[in-house]
């Protein structure tokens, strides 16, 4: 990466993929990414566009310029950037989890069924102390612990992508309802202890706290100008 700007202005009769895509490959756009690199020398390279429909046109474009075999460059939409799209723009970049240290992450399935375990040993606690399944306000059976597991496990990408402290929650107590607000934060808190140490006993880690973690990594090693992008 160059210290200063670099900007290519296209004119607004052309057509904008093509004559990018054109430019980039002649090396008028950034000298580390043309088509004198080889086959193998834009794969290195990283294109953010704002939409997948801009990112698809793109790659049209690039086939089409190259006019025939050649590994295109990531090209990644900021605009839609969930995780299949922050997994292609992270795909081959697995050395970045392991220089982080980063487990494995776990499945989306695993992942429910471990909340509702560990929700439904929290009804079942707050059952005992409450007197009975009767007087809790949370059930013991499997399909509210699958429920429930569902809304936790959206609050704990919430948080994580969202990089909050669970120590926040604290801030939201409302007055003159604190036996309600024990229950409910002893419900949070499954998320914010029990969770972490389900997963660090099981060597795994959770999926928003690992691609935050590689998104970290790979905006590092692109400012440090490993590659052009």
């Amino acid at each position: 990466m160059s210290a200063g700007p670099r900007v290519f202005t296209i004119p607004a009769g052309a057509p904008f993929l093509a004559t990018f895509a054109k430019a980039a490959l002649d090396g008028a756009v950034l000298p580390g990414l043309a088509r004198g690199r080889g086959p193998l020398g834009l794969a290195s390279a990283t294109i953010y566009v704002p939409t997948r429909r801009a990112a698809a046109g793109l790659r049209d474009a690039l086939v089409d310029a190259l006019g025939g075999a050649a590994l295109l460059p990531r090209i990644a939409a900021l605009g839609a950037l969930d995780g299949v799209e922050t997994g292609l723009l992270l795909d081959g970049r697995e050395e970045l989890a392991a220089a982080a240290g980063l487990a494995p992450a776990i499945g989306e399935l695993p992942r429910r069924l471990a909340l509702a375990r560990l929700v439904q040993a929290f009804a079942e606690r707050l059952a005992r102390t409450l007197g009975g399944p009767a007087e809790s306000p949370v059930g013991t059976g499997g399909a509210q612990a699958m429920r429930l597991a569902a809304e936790l496990a959206g609050l704990v990408d919430e948080m994580t992508i969202e990089g909050v402290d669970w120590s926040r929650l604290e801030d939201l107590r409302p007055d003159g309802l604190d036996e309600f607000w024990r229950i409910t934060a002893a419900f949070a808190a499954i998320a914010a202890k029990a969770w972490p140490d389900a997963l660090a006993e099981a060597g795994m880690s959770d999926a928003a706290a690992r691609r935050n973690a590689l998104i970290d990594a790979e905006t590092a090693r692109l400012a440090a100008g490993a590659d052009p992008v």
